[in-house]
């Protein structure tokens, strides 16, 4: 044969054999990519169909597909896991799949896991499983690092500093120290009011989240508060019976609305009175249930014997009427009216009246004689002590503490000195309401007694004899002008602008009698069309 046709039949065997080996491996190629593209397709289907169970959790950990990082990671984002002897560096990759965070193990970290959790924020279910099974971890930005905890002690310290904005630092530093490891130590910069930590890395991290959940704003509560003093019965005749109060006129926390419930004994109050204290109407109109404790179907009065003092809570409609006719009465003069804004568990106090200075004596030992050695001063006249209690619900709890009191004219004689006597009513109790109600307390009574002294000079200080002639002393006791302190306190929580928060009882009301006038207005719209008909 030719030498040409040899090499043209060697060509074409080449060309032959090149296509078939492409045609083999386009097959190959193709039924790789099929199988891909199964198997990708039916991990979808099963996480979907079991996004709990242990197959699709260890499927997607041994993906081979890095896990996504989400540019803001959710703290607070819940996740769900169940496994049983599984590796841990296993839990830690499904750990970082679901809630976006890098997590770094290193090659100690080993050991079989078996664990059950739904819907927990991932950051509490990461704690609980290296806790239980003896690991720490570190934060740094979005990267945590697992490590023994033997190991960690072994690490470098770092240091961190933390700037607070609402608590003091020497406050705080008494709470970090507590939880410093032993190769830890804290101190502070007052000037700047800030901490400076330096311990491990893992511990810093601990301590980052304590003085995160400590430094918040303190809530504040607005005090408005009003001191009137009228003569006693006043109040009685122009509508306040402070009488009115069910069985707990000697003090009670419990949250309830001015003048308490009627404890069903007692009698009607007359309907001039009747209608400064709107206490109820009747219970078809207003009662949602007939054994609400907080609804008062019918205004009355009960015996008051037991009563030391008497105190409520009034809503502003009330406390504004019931205000009015008191300051609109000859006999009542508004002492004072001060207004304070006050931190959450801290005491405002108003004082109105004298500073009265009581002597404090020391015996000479030279002449053997009692000497004044300095001065101590009491506060007298009214005095109001307010102490609120704010909670998250926006309920405060409101310590009170009024005080009523004078210097009496005669002092004390203790011989070689005299010492001023004083006259103190005073009450102490502890009331919760709701932002924006009014605390009443009544019932402090102060007699108008007067003492009258005529004497002769010299001559009234002869023993014996002076005193009886030369000398009178009458005193005199006007129980119709006996004087009663009435205080008026309203507390109003102000949020974090500064703005007061409104009072909850009022909106629930209101948005009660929405919902009733809605629902009596869609309830009419088929009887007309049915009339109409």
């Amino acid at each position: 044969m030719c030498s040409w046709k040899i090499r043209m039949v060697n060509k074409m065997n080449i060309g032959f054999q090149s296509q078939r080996d492409r045609f083999h491996l386009n097959k190959r190629n193709k039924m790789i990519k099929n199988k891909q593209v199964s198997a990708f397709f039916l991990g979808i289907f099963l996480s979907a169909a079991f996004p709990s169970s242990l197959f699709a959790q260890q499927a997607a950990a041994v993906s081979d597909v890095a896990a996504p990082v989400a540019d803001v990671i959710d703290v607070h984002a819940k996740i769900s896991l169940d496994f049983k002897d599984a590796e841990i560096g296993t839990v830690l990759r499904v750990i970082s799949l679901k809630s976006g965070i890098n997590i770094v193990a290193g090659p100690e970290v080993v050991g079989a896991v078996t664990i059950r959790l739904e819907d927990v924020e991932w950051q509490k279910a990461l704690d609980v499983i290296l806790r239980t099974y003896n690991y720490v971890y570190e934060k740094d930005g979005n990267v945590i690092r697992v490590t023994t905890r033997d190991k960690m002690q072994l690490e470098p310290v770092d240091t961190k500093t933390f700037i607070l904005n609402y608590s003091k630092a020497t406050e705080v530093q008494l709470a970090v120290q507590d939880i410093l490891t032993e190769r830890g130590r804290v101190k502070i910069a007052e000037r700047m009011n800030m901490l400076i930590v330096t311990d491990i890395p893992s511990n810093i991290f601990q301590i980052g989240k304590v003085i995160e959940s400590v430094d918040k704003i303190t809530p504040q509560a607005y005090i408005d508060s009003k001191i009137i003093r009228t003569q006693q019965g006043v109040t009685k005749n122009l509508g306040i019976d402070w009488n009115v109060a069910g069985g707990i006129a000697n003090g009670s926390t419990r949250p309830t609305t001015f003048p308490f419930t009627t404890n069903g004994g007692g009698e009607n109050l007359p309907a001039p009175i009747a209608q400064f204290l709107p206490i109820g109407a009747p219970a078809d109109v207003t009662l949602t249930s007939p054994s609400n404790p907080r609804d008062f179907p019918r205004p009355g009065v009960v015996d008051p014997a037991n009563a030391e003092f008497s105190f409520g809570t009034m809503s502003f409609s009330t406390f504004r009427s019931v205000l009015n006719l008191i300051e609109s009465n000859s006999a009542s003069k508004v002492v004072s009216n001060p207004r304070i804004v006050v931190l959450n568990n801290q005491t405002a106090k108003v004082q109105v009246g004298d500073q009265i200075p009581i002597p404090s004596f020391e015996r000479n030992e030279n002449t053997g004689s009692m000497e004044v050695s300095g001065f101590v001063y009491r506060d007298t006249g009214v005095v109001l002590n307010v102490t609120p209690h704010i909670n998250d619900a926006n309920e405060i709890i409101v310590d009170l503490k009024p005080e009523v009191s004078s210097v009496s004219t005669t002092p004390q004689d203790f011989g070689d000195f005299l010492a001023p006597r004083f006259s103190t009513t005073a009450a102490n109790t502890q009331v919760m309401i709701k932002s924006g109600q009014t605390i009443a307390i009544g019932g402090l009574l102060t007699d108008n007694d007067s003492e009258s002294i005529n004497k002769v000079p010299y001559f009234s200080d002869i023993p014996v004899i002076g005193k009886i002639l030369f000398k009178n002393q009458s005193k005199t006791a006007d129980g119709n002008t006996d004087a009663e302190t009435i205080f008026f306190v309203t507390v109003t929580s102000v949020d974090a602008s500064g703005q007061p928060v409104k009072d909850r009882a009022k909106q629930d009301d209101l948005s009660s009698q929405d919902s009733a006038s809605s629902t009596d207005s869609k309830s009419s719209v088929p009887a007309n069309s049915t009339s109409a008909a």
